[in-house]
């Protein structure tokens, strides 16, 4: 809270709760960087070269895609790591491919330039729809884009955190969430985003708390900041006062208290005190969350 003999002010931020819990930690912001992409005329005698700088910068893409699918499938179980699947389809997509390969011999630029320019216009093409899926899908096509060229420039995305943080970012793309899910995160809070988000779905299975749809949090936040984070009301705080870190941590021990003495009533029969019996049922999605919904209660 402070900084030398400077006292920050407190903020509150209202937003979307996407994944229960509360934590109470420093932020670190999550900026990609976004790939410099300069346009270059190519001599006849570069071209095949660029190409098959293509065809490496998207199989070591694919590679990397891969290996984040398989942690996903580990992690949160085959169905819901399926959405990650759809990136590397693109990458498969012989049309998109050829017509890019074909724009880098019939233009002679650069592949970069081809790259960006070619992807970007299907992302701008789904981010006009009123339709938060197509949003959604125009980021990751974006995501997807950044990859390949930061493959062809031979730059490399920091994932590595140190130590114990909360998360900021504009959004966070369901493979930005699986990355950095490796590192010991307290929590994730974005600007943008929905409850049915696929970053918020991946937040949930991952047990991570999370608040999507908070404005411009990666505008006031900057790294170090302390921060809570409250999942259940979609609250984030920076620079919180004594008496906040109290309350939350109070707060915090209540829910955890309450959750434990749950776990130990799952057992008994759910009959109400005239002798009713109750039948309990759990809506599931996933095969993987039924030994979940059996450790918080008994069916039947």
């Amino acid at each position: 809270m402070t900084d030398g003999s400077t006292i920050k002010k407190e903020i509150i931020l209202k937003g979307i709760p996407a994944s229960h819990g509360i934590s109470i930690g420093s932020a670190y912001l999550f900026m990609k960087d976004i790939p410099i992409v300069e346009e270059r005329k190519l001599k006849d005698d570069e071209i095949t070269h660029d190409t098959e700088r293509l065809d490496r910068a998207i199989q070591k893409s694919s590679k990397e895609l891969n290996k984040i699918l398989i942690f996903a499938q580990e992690k949160i179980g085959e169905a819901k790591a399926k959405v990650l699947e759809a990136q590397m389809m693109v990458l498969e997509d012989h049309i998109l491919i050829n017509a890019i390969k074909r724009r880098i011999q019939n233009e002679k630029k650069n592949a970069e330039y081809i790259v960006n320019d070619e992807i970007s216009k299907y992302a701008a093409l789904m981010l006009k729809a009123h339709d938060e899926y197509m949003h959604e899908r125009a980021h990751d096509m974006e995501d997807l884009k950044n990859r390949i060229v930061r493959n062809l420039l031979q730059e490399r995305l920091v994932s590595k955190l140190e130590g114990s943080v909360i998360v900021i970012a504009h959004t966070l793309t369901p493979a930005d969430t699986m990355i950095l899910s490796r590192n010991h995160i307290l929590g994730y809070a974005t600007d943008i985003g929905g409850i049915t988000s696929h970053a918020a779905l991946f937040s949930r299975s991952l047990k991570i708390p999370a608040i999507v749809g908070l404005g411009d949090v990666s505008r006031c936040v900057v790294t170090g900041d302390l921060l809570i984070l409250d999942g259940y009301s979609g609250t984030l705080i920076i620079h919180p006062t004594q008496k906040h870190l109290e309350e939350y941590k109070r707060k915090h021990e209540r829910m955890m208290k309450f959750e434990h003495r749950l776990t130990t009533l799952k057992d008994l029969s759910a009959q109400t005190t005239d002798g009713h019996t109750i039948e309990l049922s759990a809506n599931i999605e996933l095969p993987e969350e039924i030994r979940l919904a059996g450790y918080s209660c008994k069916f039947g």
